[in-house]
């Protein structure tokens, strides 16, 4: 599941740390974690701090996220890919995880969408490190 506003695509990071704002404070208000993969970016800890909602890390795969949610008792379970499964059934279903979720916005949700977009500009930084070519040809070399 992806997500486009007016200026092109949202980013899945972004849409992964919303949603999950959303059901951090939505009326699942006794499920206090959200299950995530050790792949999910430090953007959804950074987008939960203020709320109380605790991240947890597991193996990646939705059934691994599946596992871990039913085991922490999550309020939804999240992959970067765009897998959104939330307690009600356990299995992924983003299209209805995602309108469930979009359901529940007010107006509050749209100042957690504008601080998204200003951190995504903080945390997406792109820039090229020099490495040497010994160390470039070594890293190829242990790959294979």
């Amino acid at each position: 599941m992806v997500f486009v506003d007016k200026e092109g695509f949202i980013g899945l990071t972004e849409s992964v740390a919303f949603l999950s704002c959303c059901a951090g404070s939505s009326a699942q208000r006794g499920k206090k974690r959200v299950a995530a993969t050790v792949e999910t970016g430090k953007l959804l800890d950074n987008s939960l701090a203020g709320m109380g909602v605790e991240v947890m890390r597991g193996k990646v795969g939705d059934v691994h996220v599946a596992h871990l949610m039913r085991e922490i008792d999550a309020a939804i379970g999240v992959e970067p890919v765009g897998v959104y499964i939330l307690p009600i059934g356990l299995y992924p279903n983003s299209i209805a995880a995602a309108l469930t979720l979009l359901s529940s916005i007010k107006i509050q949700s749209r100042k957690s969408a504008a601080s998204l977009k200003i951190s995504r500009r903080f945390i997406w930084g792109s820039e090229r490190l020099p490495v040497p070519k010994r160390q470039k040809r070594s890293a190829k070399s242990a790959g294979t």
